[in-house]
């Protein structure tokens, strides 16, 4: 992936003949030969050879040896001359670091803009394709990472108004970051941390969640560290994850559904919302990968949306342990050609030897940590977050009717009103006891579309208000100063 301009440049050169590549006897390689329509047994069964060609059909030896020739001068001269119209009409400071969305796709774009070497003063901030990121060595390894971008309400870390939710979510990081340090990485920042070769091509016209999932790949593999969603509440400090990792001899940490033998209807394995890595470990095998991809820009809106997540994360853990739970092994995945597994050679098989045992993972089912029973009931404009925790009113249209054991006889766990899901099963598990030397169960709590359009759209002051909401209350276990009319400090 390095070289894709030199590989597109390849690519329009290769009509040109090159009989020294043939290494098959096979009828479409014909095509390698300018004049010749259609290749007798006799003349197949010499090809592999181009001395064998040489002797069986002298013509056309001479004749393709002669066309390569004048194709090669051609393409050679055509590439001078590429290069000095570059040089002339295209200024070093016209020619953008990463492309921008609606900037086109075209593809020589791509090439100039993916070998472009910065002018000497910009060096430091941007870093030239080979060079160490200006922030390397100035970063530890306990670092807690977010990434936030938005074209209009923030652009850049100069020019940054977070929705109010978000921000309060930033807040309960910085107040329980405890032995880590806390960085929210703004897209004009990403260079100062990572190389351009260590994110994917076509990084600059991804969605903003997928720039996160790909970021947060290059940092934790050139840094570890902790990679959050914004969306996440944390509720007390997560050294206790840490120091388990690393007394364990641990690489990784992070979640797996089906870990805990339940099946989960969705074609999905791991998630990008909380990883937890040593560095220049398993997550650089995960950026070595999304750097090696290709995708035309035109092609991007239809990638998948776990396209550099669980789609690289779990074909890369799998080749620790082969033994962890398929999602196309799930009977209650509708399509199983989507589960992660498939984007992956199969190595479960032993196809290229036994699962490797250089590393140890920590992995846990969500369902039984950060997301709760109840974390995607109701709607995207009125989830869990604006819930009234002392509500004890059983009243299914919030959503609750899945988890309802009252309502749905094959749910044995479950609740059915908010004051009962906030007792039941949120209390009891951030005041459950660890055990000794093992990690909190609960200590974050993970928001599904930062919390809904309810929340959203709300001012400070406006959440603030909720004083009984289950958003605000978390805010409370945080140690943020909820009193209405307070200001982010």
């Amino acid at each position: 992936r390095s070289c894709t301009g030199i590989r597109l440049f390849v690519r329009m050169a290769s009509p040109s003949p090159r009989v020294s590549t043939v290494s098959t006897a096979r009828a479409e390689d014909v095509a390698f030969f300018p004049g010749v329509s259609t290749l007798d047994e006799e003349t197949a069964e010499l090809l592999p050879s181009p001395s064998g060609l040489e002797k069986a059909r002298p013509d056309i030896w001479n004749r393709t040896r002669g066309h390569g020739v004048v194709m090669s001068a051609l393409v050679s001269g055509w590439l001078v001359a590429l290069a000095l119209a570059i040089a002339l009409f295209f200024p070093a400071d016209l020619v953008a670091i990463h492309a921008e969305p609606g900037d086109g796709d075209d593809s020589f774009e791509s090439v100039l803009e993916l070998f472009q070497v910065p002018d000497k003063e910009d060096i430091g901030a941007l870093g030239t394709l080979h060079s160490l990121p200006e922030m390397y060595g100035n970063v530890k390894e306990k670092t807690i990472w977010t990434y936030w971008y938005h074209p209009v309400s923030c652009p850049s870390s100069d020019n940054c108004t977070l929705p109010s939710s978000v921000q309060l979510c930033t807040e309960t990081i910085e107040k329980n970051r405890g032995g880590f340090d806390y960085k929210l990485i703004h897209r004009d920042e990403v260079l100062r941390y990572v190389n351009r070769m260590e994110l994917p091509s076509v990084w600059g016209h991804l969605q903003p969640e997928m720039q996160k999932d790909a970021l947060m790949n290059a940092l934790l593999a050139r840094y570890g560290g902790v990679a959050f969603d914004i969306s996440v509440i944390l509720l007390r400090p997560i050294d206790d994850y840490w120091d388990e990792m690393v007394e364990q001899g641990a690489s990784f940490r992070g979640f797996l559904y089906r870990v805990n033998g339940g099946t989960w209807p969705v074609a999905s394995s791991t998630v990008a919302w909380f990883m937890m890595a040593r560095r220049e470990g398993v997550l650089r095998t995960v950026a070595t990968t999304q750097a090696m991809s290709e995708f035309a820009p035109s092609l991007v809106p239809l990638l998948p949306y776990s396209t550099f997540g669980d789609r690289l994360l779990f074909p890369a853990l799998s080749m620790y342990n082969y033994s962890l739970p398929m999602c196309s092994n799930d009977p209650t995945i509708p399509v199983h050609s989507r589960c992660p597994e498939l984007e992956a050679p199969p190595w479960t098989q032993g196809i290229s030897g036994p699962a490797r045992t250089d590393t140890k993972l920590l992995l846990e089912d969500p369902r039984d940590s950060a997301i709760l029973p109840f974390s995607f009931a109701g709607t995207a404009r009125d989830n869990m977050a604006i819930w009234n925790k002392s509500n004890g009113t059983v009243d299914l249209d919030w959503g609750l009717h899945n988890i309802c054991n009252r309502s749905n006889p094959d749910v044995t766990w479950g609740c059915c009103s908010p004051k009962e899901c906030w007792d039941v099963h949120f209390l009891s598990r951030f005041h459950e006891r660890p055990r000794k030397g093992a990690a909190h169960r609960l200590s974050f709590v993970k928001l599904f579309n930062c919390g809904g359009h309810e929340l959203g759209r709300r001012s400070r002051e406006e959440i603030l208000a909720l004083q009984d909401s289950f958003f605000v209350t978390w805010l409370r276990l945080a140690g943020i100063d909820v009193r209405p009319g307070q200001i982010s400090t």
